[in-house]
């Protein structure tokens, strides 16, 4: 038996027990009536353990063989499926209480808002309006209707803006309308640039400058905006899937392009902000990916660079050591790079009292620089700059394991506060200054479960700690 409890004048009292095994455990809440209150069953668990007030359920806890459990209530059991509508059915539709329109023999009402609220106006044929997943819209008195359903049932059409007010109604029964998502909005696709078009390259609907055959615009931004600065030669700039780049007027222009037809250059920043027009249509332009970075070559010079200067440089088999001077970055020297093979792990050398960390472009070790400062700098070799790499700090070693016999301190702040022995640990507790020694206890007491233990020294509530 489990005990059921009720409020009573001066608090919660045992009314009664009642038998376990007429409420078997089913992940739901049960509840009972008593002295005109409602109980629910509470759980340690699975198991149930009692019913109680459902307003205090949280208010009461659990306690066998000296420890305290959380008591749990389950959640209430799910509202038994509404039966579906029968296929004949006559379903009322209803808005404020009172039956606006009905279902007849294949047909479906329809509702419009009139100067006193919703009014019958029509019956139509339900089998215009086939199931497809989606709703239907009519005109009706210069008013929006939308189709409702019971599950995928049609019952009728009301205004769209008011569709969730009505609800349906059906042999006593009263269930809830649906109202079903649009269908998805057709769209025609941009037709393919036809080969040979001349395209015009739009900014703000104008035109700034257009395909030849041949050629295709370079457009840079001027005092007033995009201007055309000229064109060059499509074929130079073969189709790689990657976007090429050009510099022109101090300005960074990147290719531009309907599908796979280059069209043009435009500024980078601005790209987004251009159209292409051609034969009536407007196409959207795209920008290709940034073509891959080439790999360092092996022997390739490299320059280590802080606001464009050359701080130092590579050799065939050394690297620069750059440290911070009191007028910015400065070449402390070379170093061998062969005395830093890859191992997929950062080094760290000292330096004028300075932490220099290694730095590479892909896996080639490039130069050594200030640990806080690496993202100032860049790598520079034959014309093509490249981001420079800190690879993560090597693992720490493994702690060595602990000898069987070894005598470990247990330290607070620094401080011993007790000791192992051969056979015993140390018991710590809070004292009035911190912790301190309670005194050991035989370890062969509490052997390795997997599982923590818990003392009681002092009053206190001790867990067993391990290296």
């Amino acid at each position: 038996t489990v005990p059921v409890i009720v409020d009573g004048p001066n608090g919660p009292v045992l009314l009664e027990n009642i038998d376990v095994a007429d409420y078997p455990y089913t992940g739901y809440s049960y509840e009972i009536e008593r002295d005109g209150q409602t109980l629910v069953s509470i759980y340690v668990g699975e198991t149930l353990v009692g019913f109680v007030p459902k307003d205090q359920a949280g208010e009461f806890t659990a306690a066998s063989g000296g420890k305290t459990y959380p008591i749990n209530v389950l959640p209430d059991p799910p509202a038994p499926p509404m039966p579906p509508l029968p296929p004949s059915a006559i379903v009322d539709i209803v808005y404020g209480g009172r039956i606006i329109g009905s279902t007849g023999d294949g047909t479906v009402p329809v509702i419009v808002n009139g100067p006193n609220g919703p009014v019958l106006i029509d019956n139509i044929n339900i089998a215009d309006y086939p199931y497809t997943g989606f709703t239907y819209e009519i005109e009706r008195d210069g008013q929006t209707l939308v189709s409702i359903y019971v599950g995928e049932t049609l019952v009728g059409f009301v205004p769209k803006s008011q569709a969730g007010l009505y609800s349906a109604s059906s042999g006593g029964k009263t269930y809830p309308i649906n109202v079903l998502p649009e269908p998805p909005s057709p769209s025609s696709p941009t037709p393919p640039l036809p080969p040979g078009s001349v395209v015009d390259i739009q900014f703000g609907g104008k035109t700034i400058g257009s395909t030849t055959g041949t050629t295709v615009p370079v457009i840079v931004t001027g005092a007033g905006g995009p201007e055309l600065l000229g064109a060059v030669n499509v074929a130079e700039f073969p189709y790689t899937g990657y976007s090429y780049e050009i510099e022109r007027n101090g300005q960074t222009l990147v290719s531009v392009y309907v599908g796979q037809t280059l069209v043009g250059f435009v500024p980078k920043a601005q790209a987004g902000e251009f159209s292409a027009y051609s034969d009536g249509q407007t196409y959207p332009l795209s920008v290709l990916p940034d073509a891959p970075m080439p790999p360092l070559p092996p022997a390739a010079v490299v320059d280590i660079k802080y606001e464009g200067a050359t701080i130092g440089s590579t050799t065939g088999s050394t690297v620069p050591a750059i440290v911070s001077g009191a007028d910015g970055p400065e070449l402390y020297g070379n170093i061998e790079a062969a005395n830093y093979p890859y191992t997929g792990y950062s080094y760290e050398i000292q330096r004028e009292g300075q932490t220099l960390t290694s730095v590479y472009v892909g896996s080639v070790l490039v130069g050594f620089l200030p640990k806080d400062q690496v993202g100032l700098f860049t790598a520079e070799s034959d014309g093509r700059t490249y981001p420079l790499d800190v690879l993560p700090p090597p693992p720490a070693p493994p702690a060595p394991p602990l000898p069987p016999s070894a005598i470990v301190d247990i330290l607070y702040n620094g401080e011993t506060i007790g000791s192992t022995t051969a056979s015993t640990i140390p018991a710590i507790v809070y004292g009035p200054s911190g912790p301190q020694l309670f005194g050991n206890v035989d370890a062969a007491t509490y052997p390795y479960t997997g599982y923590s233990y818990e003392i009681e020294r002092g009053g206190q509530a001790l867990v067993s700690v391990y290296v």
